[in-house]
């Protein structure tokens, strides 16, 4: 849940250091997602209270120690960003949807929709317009939508059951409409031409 509470961020920092106590990453993590108003603020402060802490206390000279600072905080923000689903399917949940509203909202074929949930449809081939729809269907931007596609398909449901490891395929964009019985005009508007792909 997050709340845009206008609360000052010194109130926010005295609830978090009153409930919590030390800002550990969770902590810093649980807060930020809270108040995203005071995100950098929030890790800002944790960095400062782990240097404080832990870090033994030397003269050395100011670059190094913002060195220092820069690294805790850059730590603290990988830590606490918040992480991109893995697949379309993750990517729809998150915005409220099922496949099948991700199917029916698109005009095609659930099968479709399931073929690129499983990374088994070759990115190359999906069109621009494909990824637009997409992020606007879902309300969320043309990288997100992309990243659910990208890396290694799925591997099979069943490949727990069989003796030898068995990889499908990947298809492209046009063999999976035309096999699903999607309109012509459909296909036209959704497949990738040359210079719409989206790699």
């Amino acid at each position: 849940m997050t709340i845009q509470s206008g609360k000052p961020f010194e109130d926010v920092l005295d609830e978090m250091l009153f409930e919590r106590g030390a800002p550990t990453v969770d902590t810093v993590a649980i807060w930020a997602a809270l108040y995203p108003e005071h995100r950098a603020s929030l890790i800002e402060f944790a960095a400062s209270w782990a240097e404080d802490t832990h870090l033994p206390l030397v003269r050395t000279d100011d670059v190094r120690q913002r060195s220092i600072v820069v690294k805790t905080i850059n730590r603290f923000r990988a830590a606490t960003a918040p992480a991109a689903p893995s697949t379309l399917s993750a990517l729809a949940a998150s915005a409220g949807k099922t496949m099948d509203d991700v199917a029916q909202g698109l005009g095609i074929d659930a099968s479709v929709i399931s073929k690129l949930n499983a990374r088994r449809i070759e990115p190359r081939t999906i069109g621009s317009v494909l990824v637009a729809r997409l992020a606007k269907l879902l309300q969320t931007d043309a990288a997100s939508v992309i990243a659910t596609w990208t890396g290694a398909p799925a591997p099979l449901a069943a490949a727990a059951f069989l003796r030898r490891p068995v990889t499908l395929p990947r298809e492209t964009l046009k063999d999976a409409l035309l096999k699903a019985g999607a309109p012509a005009t459909l296909i036209v508007e959704l497949v990738a031409a040359e210079e719409d792909r989206i790699d």
